[in-house]
């Protein structure tokens, strides 16, 4: 597939997603096609010199918590 070079264009776009417990994400949000099956591969990361990493991990600690 690398030599047929079957690769489709790599779409990126900031977004900022509201969440109710850590606040706003400033996010970027990449989508890789395949052109061959149609799926697609939503990643969302932290954009470059935002606070969103630390929300991020908070967010994976708070998911963790269990409550009796």
């Amino acid at each position: 597939m690398w030599e047929e070079q079957a690769v489709a264009a790599l779409s990126s776009t900031p977004k900022l997603i509201h969440h109710p417990v850590v606040g706003d994400l400033d996010l970027q949000c990449d989508v890789v096609l395949s052109p061959a099956t149609g799926h697609r591969l939503i990643i969302f990361r932290s954009r470059v010199g935002s606070d969103a990493i630390d929300k991020l991990g908070l967010l994976s600690v708070l998911g963790q918590q269990t409550f009796d």
